[in-house]
């Protein structure tokens, strides 16, 4: 796996009603009247960062909140919008009529000046992908959302969405074209031969939930997943302590789920679902707690300068007898002398 460490976003929802609000992180103020977002987004910036959350998170902390978007102030929500739906523009009926709907709801949820929060999303893409989308393991690839981070080609933000929106689609395309020569090639040597006991110790394993009459419940872990990863403290906003102690509360929920049950194959999916959000989180906090700097939406409150010449550098996680083991590969960042446009 490579950069799980930037797998986590937000979206400002409005509190009372969850809906999403595009366009608040330029138009926060806190309880005082104070804006408290100009400062560190003096411009127009093309979609959230981390940085508002933590603005955020401060005015919280301080006792200022609770903290609004001044709708009419609303750029995004106002301007832009209106000309992106605009059949000028672009004739898009569909997404039209979708995106319409959407921010039409979220507008009329809203009061001229409505409470905010960091609605979470958790998402990963860390698979690591090299330029054929090849993993590691032979004969195995993987494209679109699956490896987006992994492949590396975003930065240092999550993705997706992260802030590049509308890349979904786009890098699934993409990263099909540049893998179907390779996967083409690998499904065309033949299968390779199969570990039997292996086989069977995976069919144990997946099916084991299946064996259980009681314990806990694919929901039980999710929303033991959710209250760990959803304080802004512990997933966006970063500090060694708080990290420590969201990760021994990740571990601890991991080794309840030995003892996941399932009553059919649909809750027998959930189970498997739910481990994966599990790992997941785990993977997000080993890799938070080795990357000691700040960097794109990587931002700790203990390390808050960014660090090229000690972490200038992939972070990868590989299984070793069960256990995730934390390596860095330099990134391949050609340096050269600044040139004029005149240089020959």
């Amino acid at each position: 796996m490579r950069n799980a460490e930037f797998g986590n976003f937000i979206n400002w929802v409005f509190t009372d009603t969850k809906e999403v609000c595009q366009g608040a992180e330029d138009v926060l103020y806190n309880n005082k009247g104070e804006h408290i977002t100009k400062a560190i987004r003096p411009v127009i910036e093309p979609d959230c960062h981390a940085k508002e959350v933590v603005a955020w998170w401060h005015e919280m902390k301080a006792g200022n909140g609770p903290i609004c978007a001044n709708m009419p102030e609303n750029f995004v929500m106002n301007v832009t919008a209106a000309a992106f739906h605009a059949d000028a523009l672009a004739v898009r009926p569909i997404s039209t009529a979708f995106w319409s709907l959407t921010i039409g709801r979220a507008m009329a949820a809203s009061t001229v000046k409505g409470p905010l929060q960091p609605g979470f999303i958790g998402e990963q893409s860390c698979v690591k992908v090299d330029h054929e989308m090849a993993t590691t393991v032979p004969g195995l690839f993987a494209i679109g959302d699956t490896s987006l981070s992994g492949s590396s080609w975003p930065g240092a933000v999550p993705a997706p969405p992260g802030r590049m929106r509308g890349t979904g689609l786009g890098n699934a395309v993409f990263s099909a074209v540049l893998c179907a020569p390779a996967a083409a090639a690998a499904a065309s040597a033949g299968a390779p031969a199969l570990d039997e006991d292996q086989v069977s110790a995976l069919r144990a394993r997946m099916f084991a939930p299946l064996r259980k009459n009681a314990g806990n419940t694919a929901p039980d872990v999710v929303c033991a997943v959710q209250d760990v990863m959803s304080p802004v403290g512990y997933s966006i906003y970063k500090r060694e302590d708080r990290m420590r102690e969201a990760l021994a509360k990740v571990l601890d929920i991991k080794a309840g789920l030995s003892e996941l049950s399932a009553e059919d194959p649909h809750h027998l999916s959930a189970c498997h679902e739910a481990g994966a959000m599990v790992l997941s989180a785990e993977l997000f906090y080993r890799t938070s707690l080795a990357r000691k700097e700040s960097r794109g939406w990587h931002l700790r409150e203990d390390y808050p300068a960014r660090n090229d010449d000690a972490f200038l550098k992939w972070i990868d996680v590989v299984e070793r007898n069960g256990e995730m083991e934390i390596t860095m590969a330099d990134v391949p960042v050609a340096r050269e002398a600044p040139r004029s446009h005149g240089a020959s």
